[in-house]
């Protein structure tokens, strides 16, 4: 069966999208899927998977005055960074996209990728992963709809009633991702977040509840983005309780290892596979007191309403003065992606069936 992954930044950046098209594609049978993704330039090469490497318009790479000329635009042009992204990425696949035929399409590069991928679609069927969260325009261009969680999938079902739905969780990797060998020594107290310098993971909120904590607690923001500026003027970085700093996937378990505690304000979070990696690495998490979140965190997971300073800062020092929980790693363990995959494997193989 012929898949196609259409992921505008694969092998270039490390978000939730990239780094799920590159752990899926890894799991997943050869013998029984030819895994194609189609992303702007990277230089990656995975075994068994199909490189395509054509022009995008990367946003780094746009100066200031673009970018006020695109906040012109209407919302509906969908030419905000990732937009503008997927849109040029498409326009430089035309010919690939006329030239190969696929039996399924899972488009991870917003609206753009949708409407190109239905446009030339020649019979694939189209298959929606909700890292978004169901999304009406997306919806519309879609066979499959594939919440990330239960409270997204009933979300989906009220937006398109009769659309075919599945709840399958994102994976994560537990080899790669587990509690440090050695547990002794004094506790540094940081906490770690996770997450890009943008507006909706809310690294505000966080800044703000840790004025309220012990001067001695730092926090770790791992990420990049274009709030980090403005960040840096809030009083808690000011007062040189932050420390920022870009790492690759690969590096990330080290950073898990030496912290106390892992949070990421992020109201709207559609999964957070940050959450799981945290607790697959043994730390005690907190999360803002939603469904989506309480299914990825589990019981072990300390909650609070994120826009409540008070409270946010309450949890983490609960978190922060935790003992050690096995049930932490044991709750991620069951998201691992090998069973992960096997969801995947049996929903493509009913697409192709229907």
């Amino acid at each position: 069966m012929r898949l196609l992954l259409i992921v505008p930044r694969y092998g270039s950046i490390h978000r939730g999208v990239e780094v799920f098209a590159r752990e899926f594609s890894r799991c997943l049978d050869k013998d029984r899927f030819q895994v194609t993704i189609l992303s702007g330039f990277h230089g990656l090469r995975e075994e068994g998977v199909e490189a395509i490497e054509v022009p995008l318009l990367a946003r780094e790479k746009l100066p200031s005055w673009a970018w006020s000329l695109l906040r012109r635009m209407p919302g509906r042009m969908q030419l905000g960074p990732a937009g503008l992204e997927a849109l040029s990425l498409m326009l430089s696949s035309r010919a690939f996209l006329r030239r190969r035929t696929f039996d399924v399409i899972l488009p991870f590069g917003g609206t753009w990728s949708y409407r190109f991928a239905h446009r030339y679609r020649r019979g694939a069927r189209i298959v929606n992963v909700g890292h978004a969260g169901p999304v009406a325009t997306d919806l519309k261009f879609s066979d499959v709809f594939v919440a990330l969680t239960p409270a997204d999938g009933a979300l989906a079902r009220k937006m398109r009633p009769g659309m075919s739905i599945w709840v399958i969780p994102n994976g994560v990797d537990v080899g790669q991702f587990r509690p440090s060998p050695s547990n002794g020594g004094e506790a540094s107290r940081t906490i770690l977040c996770v997450g890009a310098f943008t507006p909706d993971k809310r690294h505000d909120l966080l800044f703000n509840a840790a004025l309220r904590l012990d001067a001695s607690i730092r926090i770790m923001c791992v990420g990049q983005g274009p709030l980090k500026s403005t960040l840096m003027q809030h009083p808690l970085y000011r007062q040189g309780r932050v420390d920022f700093v870009e790492k690759t996937h690969e590096e990330m378990p080290a950073l898990y290892q030496a912290a106390d505690a892992f949070t990421l304000a992020s109201p709207g979070e559609a999964f957070g596979i940050v959450f799981l990696e945290a607790l697959a690495c043994g730390l005690p998490v907190v999360a803002h007191d939603a469904p989506r979140q309480r299914y990825v965190v589990g019981d072990t997971g300390f909650f609070c309403d994120v826009h409540d300073s008070d409270a946010y800062a309450r949890a983490l020092e609960s978190a922060l003065a935790a003992p050690p929980n096995p049930e932490r790693r044991h709750h991620a363990e069951r998201f691992g992606w090998q069973e992960v995959a096997s969801h995947y494997e049996t929903l493509f193989l009913k697409c192709c069936q229907d």
